[in-house]
Parts: structure tokens; sequence; C-alpha cells
């Protein structure tokens, strides 16, 4: 049974499959949807609009904000296979910092523990216009959520055992992609995430989800201690 997960996650984690790419679209699709994601960017959407709510300026506004986002993540999937290739990514100490790193990155999704704190540094940000909000999304990329960090962080593990760039990039594109369906049409529509927050049944999936990721990024971080030995 062991040797067939073990296959299962070997074919899914392989770079040439392109389930990779659709985990990773799914995986930002579904960190977007927890209530810790979804509710800052209206905030930070308002703010840099200056307090003007219409569509149109809203809509173009979260795209740019989603540009920003993926502009990062790209930088950063870069970042990661450089390291990766730096330490060495088919030595086993590397898969077994991943292993620890993805370990407590699930353990933050299921609310044991509390290792990335909330931040504000996107509300910080003192530029207004479409400047002000590619600022905020590129400060997003990097000041993830509780929520969306732990996600971000086993797809940047998956890039740096890639051992190729572009690879690495695309990956984190089609996560930037599936993060931001939703943020665009939660920063479009000024009431959309208040009453997606006032609905139990919103509470009760986003529970759900998070122990969903909570167990995939358990299933991976197992995948990596199985490649250090």
């Amino acid at each position: 049974m062991i040797d067939g997960i073990l296959s299962t996650l070997s074919a899914l984690m392989d770079p040439s499959s392109p389930w990779i790419y659709l985990i990773a679209f799914t995986g930002g699709l579904l960190a977007s949807f927890l209530p810790c994601s979804l509710s800052s960017l209206p905030l930070v959407i308002g703010y840099v609009s200056g307090g003007r709510r219409d569509t149109r300026s809203a809509f173009r506004l979260s795209l740019v904000f989603a540009i920003g986002m993926a502009v990062t993540y790209t930088v950063l999937a870069t970042v990661a296979l450089a390291l990766g290739s730096l330490i060495g990514s088919t030595s086993r100490i590397w898969y077994m910092v991943l292993a620890v790193l993805t370990l407590l990155m699930a353990l933050q999704l299921s609310g044991l523990f509390t290792i990335i704190p909330a931040s504000n540094l996107q509300t910080r940000n003192t530029k207004r216009g479409y400047f002000g909000a590619l600022v905020a999304g590129l400060l997003s990329g990097v000041f993830s959520s509780p929520c969306s960090t732990p996600v971000l962080v086993a797809l940047l593990s998956i890039a740096s055992v890639s051992g190729s760039v572009w690879i690495s990039a695309f990956l984190l594109l089609c996560y930037s992609v599936g993060y931001s369906i939703l943020s665009v049409v939660a920063g479009t529509f000024a009431g959309f995430v208040t009453k997606l927050s006032s609905s139990s049944a919103y509470g009760k999936a986003g529970k759900v989800v998070s122990i969903i990721l909570a167990i995939a990024l358990l299933m991976l971080s197992f995948y990596l201690f199985y490649q250090a030995f």
C-alpha cells in the first residue's frame, strides 16, 4: 500500500506531468477561498482606489494587483530553483529540509500551530492607483496570508527540485492564476466578501478546505522524507 502511495505521489510530482500544474492551479484557488486570504483584498483595493468603488476601476485595480502577485511568485520560483541548485536539489539534506518545512506548513494549515503570523504590510503601502495596486500585489506575493503561505511554500519546495527555471516559473504562474480568480472577484465586487463571510456554509467549507490542504501538504512532506532516505 505504501509503495502504491509513493508511486502515485512520484507521478504527481513529476515536472513533466501536466497534473502538477493542475495541482498548483487548484492549490491557489483553494488557498484564495480561505477566510484569512479572501478578507484582506477588498481592504487593499479600497485603499489604493482612494475609496472610489466603481466596478470597472476596481476590476482593473484587482487585475494589476494579481499581476503584481504573479511577478513576485515567478521571482520566488527562480530563487527557489537557484537555492536548490546551490545546495544540491537531489541531496538528502535538502530533501530533509524541505520535508520538515512542508510538515510545519501542514501544521499551520491544520490550526495546531501558528508559525506564520498575519501581516498587514500590504495595507501600509502609501501608493495609490495602478502603481499602488501593483506594489500591493508585489508585497502580497512575498507576505502572503497565514492561509496561502503554506501552499506557496510547498510549491516552492517542488520548484526548487524541478531542475528547470521554466517549469518553476510556470508552476508558480499556475498557482497565481488560481489564486487570482477569486481575488479579482472579491476586489471587484465590494459586497462579495461580506455576503460570503456571513454565510455559515462558507465557514464550514473553509474549515474543510483547510483540512484538505493540510492533508495534501502532509502527504508531500511524507514524500520528501521518503526521497531523503
